[in-house]
């Protein structure tokens, strides 16, 4: 699988002014009682405090208003995964400045976990996440959030990236999954793929799902009041395995294509040459990785035509 890459992109904050934290309120609301208190009872040992406490909640804003500035990230993630699977984005967090970051919280919608993070000055860090990619199709993560703050959590200032990436999730495969009743792949000791078709006959099996109506053997079923069975014929290895979304009878849509992106994944590991037919869209002839990913990423971005 191939990993896209996101161009580096400038933090942007979401408000020039840091907000304070909950600890940050009580700190204000303590500092002005005791401010009262000072003027109530003319307290001159206490006025120095308060106003110690006031210069530090107001550089504690001053230090998480600089906590996300002149920062730059970016982000590579692997461009295909399979439904029900994780995606895995690295991101890559940049600093130009000679000011030391901690404390950093990226976010991201539908990450499995939130990392915190410390940036040292004019340095880099990176950290990855994971996405949950339940269903088929492409999988866009969105903008990354990250948080910064002062050392006293008294302040938090919040900064986004749009994260222009696009992963591509495949249909999941079916498990255990059936031999292709017309051209399905299995490697036979004659150095020949062995295939259920209309070639040289070898024998019966029983009747699966999907199966073509014209490979059952409808006779022997009439003659008798057992299970359905289904002829198996070989055929060259040459031959080119044709898979047909119209051929599954019976099965819903997810559940064709996770059966034809079980056989696509077979024939490639087998080596075979292969073509995959969908209603509107057949993809041509071919083998290798290249060929397993387009019609996978046919698969993934399918959708069926409602008449």
């Amino acid at each position: 699988m191939t990993a896209t890459p996101h161009v580096p992109a400038r933090v942007h904050l979401r408000s020039r002014l840091p907000r304070p934290t909950r600890f940050g309120w009580g700190f204000a609301l303590t500092t002005v009682l005791m401010l009262i208190g000072c003027i109530n009872y003319m307290l001159s040992l206490g006025y120095f405090l308060t106003f110690l406490l006031m210069a530090l909640w107001l550089t504690s804003a001053v230090h998480a208003a600089r906590s996300l500035r002149g920062l730059r990230a970016s982000a590579t993630t692997t461009a295909e995964v399979f439904a029900g699977g994780e995606a895995h984005l690295t991101l890559t967090l940049e600093n130009n400045t000679a000011l030391e970051r901690p404390h950093l919280r990226l976010s991201l919608p539908g990450a499995l976990s939130a990392p915190t993070l410390e940036l040292p000055a004019r340095g880099s860090v990176r950290s990855e996440i994971s996405l949950r990619a339940p269903r088929r199709g492409r999988l866009r993560p969105g903008t990354l959030r990250l948080e910064g703050g002062d050392p006293l959590g008294l302040f938090r200032a919040r900064g986004h990236v749009p994260l222009e990436l696009e992963i591509t999730v495949f249909p999941a495969p079916e498990e255990p999954a059936p031999a292709w009743p017309t051209r399905a792949p299995q490697a036979s000791a004659g150095g020949t793929l062995r295939v259920s078709g209309s070639d040289e006959y070898q024998g019966l099996r029983d009747y699966q799902p999907g199966d073509s109506p014209r490979s059952v053997a409808w006779r022997l079923a009439a003659r008798s009041e057992g299970p359905l069975l289904t002829k198996v014929f070989d055929a060259p290895a040459s031959d080119t395995l044709r898979f047909e979304y119209a051929a599954l009878t019976g099965l819903d849509l997810e559940a064709r294509l996770s059966r034809l992106t079980a056989w696509v994944l077979h024939a490639e590991r087998l080596g075979a040459r292969y073509t995959l037919v969908l209603p509107g869209h057949a993809l041509e002839e071919g083998g290798g990785e290249a060929h397993a990913r387009r019609c996978l990423t046919a698969l993934a971005l399918f959708e069926e035509r409602r008449p």
